[in-house]
C-alpha cells in the first residue's frame, strides 16, 4: 500500500496544533495561578514590611541612646541580625538603663560599653555597613526584593521556530510577570519569589549581643560605705587610746599627724576595695568628699585616673580653671584630710588666712566606768560637739562664711556633667549654729 503523505501531514498538523494549544493553555493557567498567588503573597509581604518598619523604629530609638558611640550603627544592625526580636530587646535595655536614677535619660560611651557586649564581628559585607537602617530591616525581615535569591535553574533558549510550535510559553509568562508591577515597588514574580523565602534573613552572620548592668551608687550604698569607713576609723582610735595620750607628743601638730596616719591606715584598704568593686561610686560627690576627708585629694585623684573617671589632663584643666577640688566641698577645706574622731565626726583644717587656733578643750571622755563616761560624754557633747574635735580637742576651723553669690561646680553621677552648689548654703547647713561667719572659729561655749 502506497504511503499517503496527505493523511500523514494532516495528522501531524492536527497533533502539533493540539500541542501548541496545550502549551498555551498551560502557560495561561500558570500565569493565572501566579497572579492569584501574588494576591495572597502580597499580604504576607505587607506583614513582613510592617515588622521591618517596626524594627527600624526600634533601631532609630536605640541609636538615640547610643548617641555618638563609634559602634552605634553596627550595634543595631547586629541586634537585628541576632534574632527577630533582638532589636526590641536592645532598645528596652538601653531605655531602662538611661532612666535609672542619675542618668537623666542619657548614656555615656562608658555606660554603653558596660551595658552591651558585642563580640568582634567577622568580615561584614560593605553593602550592609553602608546600608540605611530601614533598607537593612526590610531585607532582614524578607520584605525587600533586595533579599530575593533567584533560582540558578538554566532557562532553555527557544528559537523563533520553537516559539511557533508553542515552546517556551511558560518562560515568556515569567518574563511578563517579572516586568508587570504589582505594588510595593515589586513585580508579580518578585512578590511570589520573596514569599517562598524565609521570613527572617540573617544578613550578618555569627552575631550575638550580651547585656550587663549599670552598677549605680545610690544613697543607701553611700550610707553603707560611710558606715564601714567610720567603724574602721573608730575601731582604730579605740585600739590606740593610750597612744593618743597628749603626753606622748611634743606638740599638737605631731598628735594630729599621728591621728591622721591611724585613720588612713584603717580606711585605705576598705576604700580601695569598695572602689574596685564599683568604680562608678567615684562619680558621687559625697563619696569624693568622704575619701578626701580621710585620705586626701591626691589619693582621690589617683583613683579618678586609675578607673577612668577623669584623666590627668582633665583634672589639671579643672584645677587651672579655678574649680575646687572635692576637698573644698567640705566647707572650703584644703586638700589635706580632716581629722576624724572616735565618733566618726569630721573637723576641717583651716581654709582662710586666719591663723590656726591651737588652744583647745579636753578631748571627749572615753575612760572610767560606763555610767560616768556616758554622763561626761553627754556633757562634753552639749558644750563642744561640732565646735571641737572629740579626739584631739582642737577647735574645728570652718573658714569664713562664703558670700551669697559664691558657687562651686562639682561632678554629678553622670560622667562629664556638673552641678552648681551654693557655698553659702553649704556653710550655713554645716556650721551656721556652731561657728562665727567672719572668723570661721567656734562660737563661745555656753557654760
Amino acid at each position: 500500500m502506497a504511503f499517503d503523505w496527505k493523511d500523514f501531514a494532516a495528522a501531524f498538523l492536527e497533533g502539533t496544533a493540539k500541542n501548541i494549544e496545550r502549551r498555551g493553555e498551560e502557560a495561561r493557567t500558570y500565569e493565572k495561578e501566579q497572579k492569584e498567588a501574588a494576591k495572597r503573597n502580597a499580604e504576607v509581604i505587607r506583614n513582613r514590611a510592617a515588622k521591618a518598619k517596626q524594627a527600624a523604629t526600634y533601631a532609630r530609638k536605640a541609636k538615640m541612646y547610643l548617641g555618638s558611640h563609634p559602634q552605634a550603627d553596627m550595634m543595631v544592625k547586629a541586634a537585628m541580625s541576632a534574632g527577630p526580636a533582638e532589636i526590641a530587646t536592645l532598645y528596652e535595655k538601653l531605655e531602662a538603663a538611661a532612666n535609672q536614677p542619675g542618668q537623666n535619660g542619657k548614656l555615656g560611651e562608658a555606660d554603653i560599653d558596660t551595658l552591651i557586649n558585642m563580640p568582634e564581628l567577622p568580615s561584614v559585607d560593605d553593602k550592609y555597613i553602608s546600608m540605611g537602617l530601614e533598607d537593612f530591616a526590610m531585607q532582614t525581615y524578607g520584605a525587600s526584593k533586595g533579599s530575593i535569591i533567584r533560582s540558578a535553574e538554566e532557562q532553555e533558549e527557544v528559537g523563533l521556530v520553537g516559539q511557533l510550535f508553542g515552546f517556551g510559553a511558560k518562560q515568556r509568562v515569567d518574563e511578563r510577570l517579572g516586568e508587570q508591577q504589582y505594588g510595593m515597588g515589586m513585580s508579580i514574580s518578585d512578590i511570589n519569589d520573596l514569599a517562598e523565602q524565609d521570613e527572617y534573613q540573617n544578613l550578618i552572620k555569627d552575631t550575638s549581643l550580651t547585656y550587663g548592668t549599670l552598677d549605680r551608687f545610690d544613697l543607701d550604698d553611700y550610707i553603707k560605705f560611710d558606715a564601714i569607713i567610720t567603724k574602721a576609723i573608730k575601731d582604730s582610735m579605740d585600739a590606740n587610746v593610750a597612744s593618743l595620750n597628749p603626753a606622748n607628743f611634743a606638740s599638737v601638730e605631731e598628735r594630729v599627724d599621728f591621728t591622721q596616719k591611724l585613720q588612713r591606715n584603717a580606711a585605705q584598704a576598705l576604700i580601695d576595695k569598695s572602689v574596685d568593686e564599683n568604680p562608678r561610686m567615684l562619680e558621687s560627690p559625697s563619696v569624693a568628699q568622704r575619701i578626701v576627708a580621710v585620705m586626701g585629694q591626691e589619693h582621690l585623684d589617683k583613683l579618678y585616673i586609675q578607673y577612668g573617671i577623669f584623666t590627668q589632663e582633665e583634672l589639671d584643666e579643672m584645677r587651672d580653671g579655678g574649680e575646687p577640688t572635692a576637698a573644698a566641698a567640705e566647707g572650703g577645706a584644703s586638700a589635706e584630710p580632716a581629722v576624724e574622731g572616735a565618733e566618726g565626726g569630721t573637723g576641717a583644717e583651716p581654709a582662710t588666712v586666719t591663723p590656726p587656733v591651737t588652744e583647745g578643750v579636753p578631748p571627749r571622755p572615753q575612760g572610767a566606768g560606763a555610767r560616768r563616761r556616758n554622763a561626761a560624754s553627754k556633757e562634753w557633747d552639749e558644750k563642744y560637739k561640732g565646735k571641737y574635735d572629740p579626739v584631739t580637742g582642737l577647735p574645728i576651723q570652718a573658714g569664713k562664711r562664703p558670700e551669697l553669690d559664691e558657687y562651686r561646680q562639682e561632678p554629678t553621677i553622670v560622667a562629664g556633667r556638673t552641678r552648681s552648689v551654693s557655698l553659702y548654703t553649704e556653710w550655713m547647713d554645716k556650721y551656721g549654729d556652731t561657728h562665727d561667719p567672719e572668723t570661721g572659729l567656734p562660737l563661745p561655749v555656753e557654760e
